[in-house]
């Protein structure tokens, strides 16, 4: 991945539980004039000369893990080192443990705090976390940069990506950029991929699902993939509650349900 373009939530108490959602209900997004492009990391590889490895590293599993946010410390790891390996980098499994103890769990503006750590401080793979080795290489990015208009977002109405944030993002997944996404809970979003379904995810106002201090629930999660299906455009994400989740780990969700994307660059030295 050379040169690119200038580039949360805890688990949550299920509601009630709610019919499939079809993509037919969908009808109503915008639709996309560039239907024939599509990408995905799942299944993509890359050489160290000898072998041939997987880009993506498998699903992350935060079952167990009582830490604030920690959908967004595992996503940030994980795209971390699907964005090297897509340099042809070798790298570990990239430890979430040490972006926690970087920014803690009462920063504000996490992802925006996680992605100031990795451009400034970077982590370490876990293997080299838990030996407490303080020397040893830290894997960083270079730039960073965010699709959303947060004047949108007012109260308990949130506005999904505009279709000029849509297409931007779309030209970086493309690109084959490394990126995560943020979105709101609905009920449907656990329930039905909790039992496999591989749907297109649409956040549904009438089911929203809330935080203990009555915020609007929200999850992140890496993005690994753009495409279609008919004339609905979703974006490909990788789910940090492992294979069982989704379809192997994976989901598909609509660019209107996303508040805010991030796409960066690694760092190469």
């Amino acid at each position: 991945m050379g040169k690119r373009k200038e580039l949360s939530t805890e688990r949550v108490r299920k509601g009630p539980k709610r019919k499939n959602m079809k993509v037919a209900k969908a009808r109503a997004v915008l639709k996309f004039e560039r239907s024939h492009e599509r990408f995905t990391w799942k299944g993509a590889l890359y050489s160290d000369g000898k072998r041939l490895f997987k880009i993506l590293p498998p699903p992350r599993d935060r079952e167990g893990i009582e830490v604030d946010g920690s959908c967004t410390w595992f996503s940030m790891a994980s795209v971390l080192e699907a964005a090297n390996r897509a340099c042809g980098i070798e790298v570990g499994q990239l430890s979430w443990e040490d972006l926690l103890e970087l920014v803690g769990t009462q920063a504000q503006f996490r992802i925006n705090s996680f992605l100031r750590a990795l451009k400034y401080k970077g982590i370490r793979t876990r293997a080299d976390f838990l030996k407490g080795n303080m020397e040893a290489k830290r894997y960083k990015i270079a730039q960073y940069t965010e699709f959303c208009h947060w004047e949108l977002i007012k109260g308990d109405v949130i506005s999904g990506l505009d279709k000029d944030n849509i297409k931007a993002a779309v030209d970086n997944a493309l690109s084959k950029s490394a990126m995560i996404c943020y979105f709101p809970i609905s009920d449907n979003y656990f329930l039905d991929f909790a039992e496999g379904m591989n749907h297109i995810y649409q956040y549904d106002e009438t089911q929203k699902q809330r935080m203990p201090n009555g915020q609007i629930a929200t999850h992140t999660a890496m993005v690994t993939g753009f495409g279609f299906e008919e004339d609905i455009p979703y974006f490909q994400i990788q789910d940090c509650n492992g294979k069982r989740f989704g379809k192997n780990g994976f989901c598909r969700i609509l660019p209107s349900s996303i508040i805010s994307m991030f796409a960066f660059d690694i760092l190469q030295e």
